[in-house]
């Protein structure tokens, strides 16, 4: 999915979600906040996260925390800066640093030596796969939201839909599954999976130092206000759903995790664009080198455990040369 179709399948998702939650939908409904958007139609709507309505029992909108290459393409400082890349690599192998295999290149465990020493000549990110999402982080605040009334709910020819369809008999994180099933049906060729939380089961967990209780490092940061003010990428035209990537610091740990090809060039993206907010906001350029962003890594994404014994030599090792 390029920028324009990511936008258009989370336009018709949202106007899914009323069919598969209880959303408030009074018109003084609002949101609290500010922020850029990645959807320029809604880049001046006030929003934070933190939904507020006027009955207070039910939220106005779906929230979803987001990582991976949607972020890279709904998020307006993002996209801008990958405007100034080619569409397609300029490699220029030096044979003092080449691979012995030039093939490994491609593969995405490979953390040897880079074609190139300037984000100048990597491709620019065009298009993702899938929109990845926190699913524990929905259910923990979703959770206990109830499916809409039934009068609210879809019809089929000649009558209500199947069982297998009943909405009423779902779970918050069954009826978003549902609901990002069926707005596959409008796109030919969508798949089943292109929202998911596949990631899920290899994000960290953290205790709380003080009370010891188990929470979600991620999700947590990812809905402060400074956070979704600046990194809130998409809001719908009709209000209905949120996208807030997570902060910057995860987003270049979960990419250096994964480390794929197009990962190169989304790290140099996020680090740039660091480098810019610290400009606008205390005057100040970052530079960049390896041993601080290890450093910021090991400081804001400690949960990853990067400096216990869950990080033995050899994932130590591979981590210096990632970064």
């Amino acid at each position: 999915m390029n920028r324009d179709m990511v936008m258009q399948v989370l336009d018709k998702f949202s106007d899914e979600l009323p069919y598969y939650f209880d959303l408030d939908d009074s018109e003084d409904a609002s949101y609290s906040g500010s922020g850029s958007s990645g959807d320029e139609r809604a880049r001046n709507r006030r929003r934070d996260g933190a939904i507020s309505t006027s009955s207070g029992s039910k939220p106005r909108a779906i929230k979803l925390t987001v990582h991976g290459g949607a972020c890279m393409l709904l998020h307006p400082g993002f996209h801008s800066l990958s405007l100034k890349m080619p569409e397609i690599p300029r490699p220029k192998l030096s044979t003092n640093h080449s691979p012995s295999d030039p093939s490994r290149l491609h593969d995405p465990t490979y953390v040897g030596p880079r074609p190139t020493k300037t984000i100048h000549d990597l491709a620019r990110r065009t298009s993702t796969r899938d929109v990845d999402i926190v699913l524990r982080g929905f259910v923990a605040d979703f959770g206990a939201l109830g499916p809409p009334p039934r009068n609210k709910q879809r019809r089929r020819e000649g009558g209500w839909a199947g069982p297998e369809e009943d909405v009423s008999r779902m779970d918050a994180a069954t009826r978003l599954k549902a609901c990002i099933k069926a707005t596959t049906r409008y796109f030919p060729g969508l798949g089943l999976d292109w929202m998911n939380a596949d990631a899920d089961v290899s994000l960290p967990m953290a205790a709380h130092p003080t009370t010891l209780q188990t929470y979600d490092p991620i999700h947590t940061s990812t809905w402060t206000y400074k956070n979704t003010h600046l990194y809130t990428v998409y809001t719908s035209p009709n209000k209905r759903l949120v996208l807030t990537s997570v902060p910057p610091y995860w987003l270049l740990a979960l990419k250096m995790s994964r480390w794929g090809p197009r990962d190169w060039a989304d790290v140099g993206i996020v680090l740039r664009y660091g480098t810019l907010m610290s400009r606008t906001l205390v005057g100040q350029d970052i530079e960049w080198s390896g041993d601080r962003v290890r450093k910021f890594l090991e400081k804001e994404c400690w949960a990853m455990g990067y400096l216990t014994d869950r990080y033995d030599v050899g994932k130590k090792r591979r981590v210096s040369e990632k970064v």
